[in-house]
């Protein structure tokens, strides 16, 4: 992730778990990224275009599986979720800056994570909102 050239962010559960907030084993690692360092990152050898299964809740313009460790990354630009027949991006205005070893980790802030929860509206997705509500 050194080599993206815009603002990324790490969310979902692997941003709950980040946030110090455990919510079950970690399945994937979900990242947003510009379209830009999307197709960057493609040019890397542990990255490739993920094939995923037509969804009437979620898509994106780019979605990227990445091999860089022992969890997966899902690497999405331009992701989408559908609500009440309209689409409605899924963004990260405000992320900050966590140490992950020796490379700081781009995380989406607290609130922005409660908001983009509450935006996917899954039951899980809103169980996480009121874990960061309820957290110290």
């Amino acid at each position: 992730m050194k080599t993206c050239r815009d603002p990324w962010a790490v969310y979902g559960g692997a941003g709950l778990h980040l946030h110090g907030i455990e919510d079950g084993p970690l399945a994937d690692i979900d990242v947003l990224v510009s379209d830009r360092d999307a197709l960057a990152l493609l040019e890397r050898a542990d990255v490739t275009r993920k094939q995923s299964e037509p969804s009437q809740l979620f898509r994106s313009r780019q979605f990227l599986n990445a091999s860089f460790g022992q969890v997966p990354v899902e690497i999405m630009a331009g992701l989408e979720v559908c609500r009440e027949g309209k689409w409605w991006p899924v963004e990260v205005h405000e992320s900050i800056s966590l140490g992950m070893g020796d490379m700081p980790v781009q995380v989406a802030s607290r609130s922005e994570l409660i908001r983009m929860f509450r935006l996917m509206g899954r039951e899980k997705d809103l169980h996480r909102a009121r874990l960061l509500e309820t957290a110290p």
